[in-house]
C-alpha cells in the first residue's frame, strides 16, 4: 500500500483509463500479491487459445470446477482474476466491445478456462461457436430454488461489505 502513489502516477503515465486505475488500486487492497507474485505479474503473459468453458451460473459448482481445471493443467480465470477484466468490461457495457472481446481478452491474459463464476452465462454461444472448445454446463446441485436460496444468501452480503469501503 505505501507504493500506491507511485503505481497510480505509473499507470497514468502509461496511459491507463480510469476504470484500469481503479479496479488495479481495489485488486492492491483486496487481494494484495507477494513479491513472487509480482514477479510473475510483471513477466510478459503467454497467449492462449480457450479449450474450456463453464456455461452455467455462480453459485453451481463454478468455483469446484476451477479448482479441478487447475488441477488438469488449465488456468481457469475465477474469483480475483475476474477484476483483471475490468477494463474490456466497462468498454462492453459502452457497447465499445463485443462477447467475442471478452473471450478475447481472457486469452491474452492466458486463461484457457473460462465462463466460470460471473460470466458464463453471457459468452456460452461465442465460446461454444469456437471450433475445440469443451462447453460444460454448471446447474446446482438441489436445484433452482436451492440455487436462489445461495445465491441470496451470498450477493447482498457482498454488496453491503463493499458499499462500505
Amino acid at each position: 500500500m505505501r507504493d500506491l502513489p507511485e503505481k497510480i502516477t505509473r499507470m497514468q503515465q502509461e496511459g491507463k483509463s480510469q476504470t484500469a486505475i481503479s479496479f488495479a488500486v481495489i485488486k492492491g487492497i483486496f487481494f494484495p500479491t507477494t513479491s513472487s507474485e509480482e514477479e510473475l505479474q510483471a513477466s510478459p503473459q503467454k497467449q492462449t487459445k480457450l479449450k474450456v468453458f463453464a456455461a452455467g451460473l455462480p453459485r453451481s459448482g463454478t468455483g469446484s470446477l476451477a479448482v479441478a481445471l487447475e488441477e488438469l493443467g488449465y488456468n481457469p480465470c475465477h474469483g480475483p482474476c475476474s477484476l483483471e477484466l475490468a477494463p474490456v468490461l466497462a468498454e462492453h457495457y459502452a457497447g465499445l466491445s463485443t462477447n467475442v472481446d471478452i473471450i478475447r481478452a481472457q486469452e491474452e491474459k492466458g486463461y484457457d478456462a473460462q465462463g466460470l463464476d460471473q460470466l458464463g452465462w453471457k459468452l456460452f454461444k461465442e465460446a461454444a461457436a469456437k471450433t475445440d472448445v469443451k462447453v460444460i454446463l454448471t446447474e446446482h446441485p438441489r436445484g433452482g430454488k436451492a440455487w436462489a436460496e445461495s445465491w441470496s444468501s451470498f450477493v447482498p452480503d457482498h454488496i453491503y461489505y463493499f458499499s462500505q469501503r
